[in-house]
């Protein structure tokens, strides 16, 4: 793989639906060569399909939150059941194991604000096993962050703080007992 394979990747990663002739005008190659490099990227393995790119605002989820998510035990039952239970979450958009003191990374998509603070109170705080959650959004439109806790009485206590696209920050506190 050189720099013009690199570009290919780039380009075709930003817009897979640029044409062979629009390439080359961008790398300077010419359109065989183009041609070429992509069946070979494709034979490869190295591009592994094309995919829309979906505005999830115009679809009405303007708010797109990370959340990060450590469970009470990192055992494959422990695995299993919380990656069943996301499952039923169509707010879940992404979902990734990841390695280190967080078990889980979430891309979560909601209407606004309330909507991701019914999901987190309402869904994702009473998953079995979600021993604390973090979450933050790093767009522009809601600047916030999120922290929460499950106490040993099985409240869950949580803070969140955001600034509306104004800059007025704004700060929601509140618990929920957890029933298992």
């Amino acid at each position: 793989m050189d720099s013009f394979d690199i570009q290919i990747l780039r380009e075709l990663s930003q817009d897979g639906r640029i044409t062979v002739n629009q390439l080359s005008e961008k790398i300077g190659l010419s359109p065989t060569p183009i041609s070429r490099r992509i069946k070979q990227l494709e034979a490869n393995g190295v591009i592994t399909g094309y995919a829309a790119l979906i505005d999830e605002a115009s679809l009405g989820y303007g708010v797109s939150v990370f959340v990060s998510v450590q469970l009470d035990r990192q055992v494959d039952e422990a695995l299993a059941n919380f990656e069943a239970a996301i499952l039923e979450f169509p707010e879940v958009v992404d979902c990734w194991l990841m390695t280190g003191n967080r078990d889980y990374l979430m891309r979560v998509a909601t209407t606004g604000l309330p909507d991701f603070e019914r999901f987190l109170v309402g869904e994702l705080t009473k998953v079995r096993g979600v021993a604390s959650i973090l979450s933050y959004n790093p767009f522009d439109g809601w600047n916030g962050t999120y922290k929460g806790n499950v106490v040993q009485n099985g409240t869950y206590i949580w803070k969140l703080n955001y600034k509306d696209t104004n800059g007025k920050k704004y700060q929601s506190i509140g618990k929920v007992n957890i029933i298992k």
